[in-house]
This record gives structure tokens, sequence and C-alpha cells, in this order.
């Protein structure tokens, strides 16, 4: 037979004879069948009161038995607990009784004497039984979930396409069932900055990732009228919407942050806009709360930012100026290492980047690449290279990962300079 590895089954016996009762227990080594023998019971009152408790997935009952008989027992069970396997064993071949026990809902009818080929045999039969139904409730919850997450995901689509001014036309089925909870909401946008790290955890499985992520922030919303959905978008954007209170909006952000393991998603922020807005306005509202985004500090730490009217306006410092811009060009046409190096890294006070916003590493990247791609206009193997190292640096924007924005810059600067006919000899970035 086939031994089971994913559930283990529970069996009762029942006799009140004590040589019949250990006569069965030591048969069969019963853990080589996956199967947890439970203490046999006396009579069939004992049987019937340990059931609910201990939850039996087979039973093996003597027919004659005080109290509580046998064929009676199997009546009670066959009525209350339907999904009891049930097996008969008596000391007499009665036909009436054999009768009596498939009635009941029994699966067979063994005779004492029991013997271990005969006791593996039902036993066989009745493990089948419950493995087919185990692969049907399987099959059944990974239907259901299927379904669930199908149409988890063609509501993103159209609350996505409301987010992006493209109300439904209600001429076609459409599974937002109403619009009045989009009216008078605050709104609140969850992005998740390392996007391999927030999938890795579902097998890539992005339907099954934002059907578990819009499950656990709408539990943590204690809301259960707000809307959770994945803008179609961007898979690492969730956006709420909700007429919660403050209070239960400030709980949320707290609970959040405090639940989320940097080490397994990476960084989080949460942008918070509270003022209410209706349907018209949350197309704008959320381009507001991108704005906000971009505030937020270069940082490997979960953020929080709630929207104000002069949130996004706040004075961006330029990290590279015209004058450094221009010493930057000058070493990479001389090929100088070092003061590329200068100029990049230490004039920009790059190590305590922490402290810039993410719009400043964006255009502190963006000006940086721009000078790279036009030094290597004219040179299709180094262009490959500036490329990859943008594409590189551009990642480590998007996890908000200096790390790497670093070594990608690095591997620009070495590659342009070995390519250079005055290459100076002071060793490797990367090292730094």
């Amino acid at each position: 037979m086939t031994q089971l590895d994913k559930k283990i089954y529970r069996v009762l016996s029942a006799d009140d004879e004590y040589w019949s009762r250990e006569n069965i227990r030591n048969l069969i080594d019963w853990g080589t069948y996956s199967i947890e023998f439970l203490e046999p019971a006396c009579d069939g009152e004992e049987v019937l009161k340990r059931i609910p408790e201990e939850k039996p997935d087979i039973l093996f009952t003597d027919i004659n038995m005080p109290f509580i008989g046998g064929l009676e027992l199997l009546d009670k069970i066959h009525e209350k607990y339907p999904e009891l396997i049930t097996v008969a064993i008596s000391g007499y071949d009665d036909f009436a009784k054999v009768k009596g026990v498939f009635t009941s809902g029994g699966i067979d009818y063994l005779l004492k004497p029991l013997g271990k080929e005969e006791l593996v045999e039902v036993l066989t039969k009745a493990l089948a039984i419950l493995e087919k139904r185990e692969k049907l409730r399987q099959n059944e919850e990974t239907s259901i979930l299927q379904e669930h997450k199908l149409s988890s995901f063609l509501e993103d689509n159209e609350y996505s396409g409301v987010l992006n001014g493209k109300l439904y036309n209600p001429n076609r089925q459409v599974h937002i069932t109403s619009t009045s909870a989009l009216s008078e909401v605050s709104m609140i946008l969850v992005k998740f900055h390392d996007i391999e790290k927030m999938t890795r955890k579902y097998g890539h499985d992005m339907l099954q990732m934002s059907y578990s992520y819009k499950s656990e922030l709408k539990k943590m919303m204690e809301d259960e009228n707000c809307v959770v959905f994945n803008y179609s978008d961007k898979v690492n954007e969730f956006v709420i919407f909700s007429t919660t209170s403050h209070f239960q909006i400030h709980r949320f952000t707290d609970n959040l942050i405090n639940s989320i393991d940097i080490g397994s998603v990476g960084p989080v922020s949460v942008i918070v806009h509270e003022q209410p807005s209706s349907l018209d306005d949350i197309g704008i509202v959320y381009r507001e709360m991108i704005s906000c985004l971009m505030t937020r500090p270069f940082t490997r730490t979960h953020c929080v930012i709630y929207c104000e009217s002069d949130t996004a306006n706040n004075a961006i410092k330029e990290r590279i100026g015209r004058r450094t811009q221009e010493s930057i060009e000058s070493a990479l046409r001389q090929c100088q290492r070092s003061k590329l190096i200068y100029n990049i890294f230490d004039s920009c006070s790059f190590e305590e980047c922490d402290t810039w916003t993410y719009f400043e590493m964006s255009q502190f990247i963006t000006r940086i690449m721009n000078v790279f791609e036009e030094n290597c206009r004219d040179n299709s193997e180094l262009s490959q290279i500036i490329a990859e190292g943008k594409d590189a640096a551009e990642f480590g924007l998007r996890r908000i990962d200096k790390d790497t924005i670093r070594e990608s810059i690095s591997l620009m600067i070495d590659s342009s300079c070995q390519s250079g006919e005055n290459d100076e000899s002071d060793g490797s970035i990367g090292s730094r």
C-alpha cells in the first residue's frame, strides 16, 4: 500500500475483551502506515464520548459489547459522524449481523481471531478511501483559491482603471459592485521596493503573491468596508481606499511597519492621504502620493509619509551641480580614475546618501548616466557596458540599495578608464 506522508490518520478500536484490544494494537506496526493508534476503548459509550475530542478517522469495533452493542454503535456513528470509516469485528459468522454492518455504513466485517494479512487488507481499503477524500478536498480548495485569485486579479484591473481616470463603462460587466465605496475616502499607498524579495516566497507566482498581500493588508486595516487592490501597472504597489478614522489609519501604519521584516521583504514605504477624496479626484490624489514618495529618505528602512499640501514641494538639493558635472566630464575624457572617484563619490558625500531623498538619488543617477553615455557614444563595446551599468543602477534605485548603485557606477568608471589611452594604475574602484 502507499505510505502516506502528507497526513497522519487516527485509528480507534473498541472491544470489551482485553486480549482482543491488545491483539489489534500489536498485530502490525501502525506507524509504518502513517497511522496514530489511539488507546483502545472498552465499550460503545466510551467510543461516543471520545470521538468529538480525539477525532479518529477509522474505527474497528467489536459487535458484541455491553451497554451499546456494535450494530447500535455503528448506526449512531453513521448518523452523527458519517465521514468516520467503520469496520466491524466479531467472533461469530452471523449473516444478519454482517448485513447489519454494511447497512450501518461499515466497509467490512472481520472474524476473530484477527490475522495480520486481513487487517492490512481492510486497512488498505480504508486508507484508499481517506486518500481519495483528501485529494478531492485539496482539489476543491485549490479550485476555490484559484477562483478567488482570478476574481481578485479582475478587481485589481477595474480599480486600477479608476485610478488611471478610466471610469468603467456601465454597459459592460465589471467587478466593482458599487462606486459608493470610492466616495469620500482616504487613500493609502503601500509600496514594496524590493520586488525580488517580496515575490520569492511565493515562487514568483504573482497572482498568489498579490492575493496574499492584499488579504494581509485588509486584515491589518481592521476595516471591513475598505478596498485593497494591487495597482496593475505596479506589481509592488498596493492601494487602500478607506473611510476609517484617523486613529485606525495610524494604528494600521504602526502595525504594518512593525510586522514587516526588512530582511525578508526589503524596505516598505507607506504614503497616507487622509483628506477625503471623491471618485473623480482619485487619480490626482495618487499622483500627489507618488510625488510625496519621492521625498522619502534613501535608506533601507521602512518609511511612513503623511501627504500634506506642501510635502512634495520641499526644496531638493542639487547633488551634482554644473561645475561638478563638468569636472566629471573632463576626468572621463582624460581617463582619470581618482578624479572620477572624488567627484562622483566623495564631493557628493555618497556614503551619506541615506540622508538624501529618493528624488535626489534619482537625479544623481540620471546625471551620472548622462555623462557616461555621452562619453562612450563612439565606443560600441563600452556603450554596452554603460547600458548594463545604468540598468543595474536603476535596479538599485528601485530597491533603495546604495551598494548596488555604487558597484554599478564603479564598474562604469573602471571600464571607461580601461578603454582609454591614459589609464591610471591606481586600482579598481570596486574595492573602495
